[in-house]
Protein backbone atom coordinates (compact mmCIF):
# COMPACT_ATOMS: atom_id res chain seq x y z
CA UNK A 1 0.00 0.00 0.00
CA UNK A 2 1.19 3.50 -0.79
CA UNK A 3 1.73 5.97 1.84
CA UNK A 4 -0.92 8.77 1.73
CA UNK A 5 -1.05 11.81 4.12
CA UNK A 6 -3.67 13.26 5.71
CA UNK A 7 -4.14 16.27 7.01
CA UNK A 8 -6.90 17.12 9.55
CA UNK A 9 -7.76 20.33 11.69
CA UNK A 10 -10.07 20.74 14.57
CA UNK A 11 -11.84 23.88 15.96
CA UNK A 12 -12.31 23.19 19.62
CA UNK A 13 -14.42 25.17 22.06
CA UNK A 14 -12.79 23.89 25.37
CA UNK A 15 -8.97 24.31 25.59
CA UNK A 16 -9.45 21.67 28.38
CA UNK A 17 -10.40 18.94 26.35
CA UNK A 18 -7.16 18.71 24.03
CA UNK A 19 -4.91 15.71 25.13
CA UNK A 20 -2.21 16.24 27.51
CA UNK A 21 1.09 16.79 25.50
CA UNK A 22 0.06 17.93 22.25
CA UNK A 23 2.57 21.07 21.51
CA UNK A 24 1.44 24.66 21.42
CA UNK A 25 2.55 26.44 18.95
CA UNK A 26 2.39 30.54 19.04
CA UNK A 27 -0.55 32.95 17.86
CA UNK A 28 -1.16 32.53 14.45
CA UNK A 29 0.35 34.88 12.07
CA UNK A 30 -1.16 36.30 8.99
CA UNK A 31 1.12 34.32 7.15
CA UNK A 32 -0.41 31.00 8.47
CA UNK A 33 -3.51 32.21 8.20
CA UNK A 34 -3.03 32.94 4.61
CA UNK A 35 -1.51 29.17 4.41
CA UNK A 36 -4.32 27.55 6.29
CA UNK A 37 -7.03 29.06 3.90
CA UNK A 38 -4.81 28.47 0.30
CA UNK A 39 -5.96 24.43 -0.36
CA UNK A 40 -1.94 22.48 -0.57
CA UNK A 41 -1.31 19.68 -3.42
CA UNK A 42 -4.32 18.04 -4.97
CA UNK A 43 -6.18 16.63 -2.16
CA UNK A 44 -9.51 16.17 -1.78
CA UNK A 45 -12.09 16.53 1.36
CA UNK A 46 -13.24 12.96 2.23
CA UNK A 47 -15.24 13.46 5.44
CA UNK A 48 -17.45 16.77 5.25
CA UNK A 49 -17.35 19.44 7.87
CA UNK A 50 -19.36 18.28 10.77
CA UNK A 51 -20.23 20.37 14.22
CA UNK A 52 -20.27 19.20 17.87
CA UNK A 53 -18.63 15.75 17.66
CA UNK A 54 -16.90 13.86 20.53
CA UNK A 55 -13.27 12.95 18.78
CA UNK A 56 -12.27 11.30 21.92
CA UNK A 57 -11.87 7.75 20.91
CA UNK A 58 -10.47 9.90 16.75
CA UNK A 59 -7.01 8.50 16.99
CA UNK A 60 -7.66 4.88 17.95
CA UNK A 61 -10.18 4.49 15.01
CA UNK A 62 -7.20 5.93 13.24
CA UNK A 63 -4.68 3.61 14.30
CA UNK A 64 -7.39 0.58 13.65
CA UNK A 65 -7.65 1.56 10.11
CA UNK A 66 -4.20 1.41 9.42
CA UNK A 67 -3.31 5.24 9.78
CA UNK A 68 -0.43 6.61 11.76
CA UNK A 69 -0.10 10.13 13.52
CA UNK A 70 2.99 11.64 13.00
CA UNK A 71 2.28 14.93 14.17
CA UNK A 72 0.18 17.18 16.18
CA UNK A 73 0.08 20.56 17.62
CA UNK A 74 -2.47 23.01 19.10
CA UNK A 75 -2.89 27.16 18.03
CA UNK A 76 -5.24 29.71 18.82
CA UNK A 77 -6.53 31.02 15.77
CA UNK A 78 -6.63 35.02 14.98
CA UNK A 79 -9.64 34.55 12.75
CA UNK A 80 -12.04 32.29 14.27
CA UNK A 81 -15.19 32.71 12.40
CA UNK A 82 -15.99 30.36 9.36
CA UNK A 83 -12.95 28.20 10.03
Amino acid sequence: MQDRLVSLQFMVGNAKTIPKGIPVRGLETPEDLEKRKTPAGTGSLIIPNVEKIDASEFILELIAYGYELVDAFQQERTHKEGG
